[in-house]
């Protein structure tokens, strides 16, 4: 029964997240905005949305399955679903999301990484340089 309230719960999460894809345009977080380009996060989001979306229709399955509903997926002697359907449908999702989050969103020209130090190129200005 446990696994069947986290399973509800991890789909609710999963469509909290692609309801904000939709709704908020953000890429998924609003520091989003400070690093991409706003038409590659508009581009992104509804498509991550989807995605995130064939997450929830997955865990869906599993709980119909788990609960005895519908069964149309071969089950172990467990009852339960395959490691040899879960792993490449689990990791298929994931590998198309992060392909897609490394190929649609565009970083804006003048974005600066904070953990790079900054932009090394620049001449930095000590107080002694500045003139009053």
């Amino acid at each position: 029964m446990g696994s069947i309230i986290f399973n509800i719960v991890l789909a609710l999460v999963f469509i909290y997240e692609a309801f904000i894809l939709f709704t908020k345009k953000n890429g998924g977080s609003d520091k989003n905005f400070e690093k991409y380009t706003e038409e590659s996060l508009a581009k992104f989001s509804p498509i991550g949305g989807v995605v995130l979306l064939l997450v929830v229709v997955y865990e869906v399955i599993e709980i119909l399955h788990r609960t005895g509903i519908a069964q149309f997926l071969p089950l172990d002697e467990d009852g339960s679903i395959p490691v040899y359907i879960h792993v490449p449908v689990l990791l298929g999702i994931v590998a198309l999301y992060l392909i897609l989050y490394f190929t649609m969103l565009k970083k804006k020209d003048d974005y600066v990484d904070p953990k790079k130090g900054g932009n090394s190129s620049a001449p930095s200005k000590s107080d002694e340089d500045e003139e009053y």
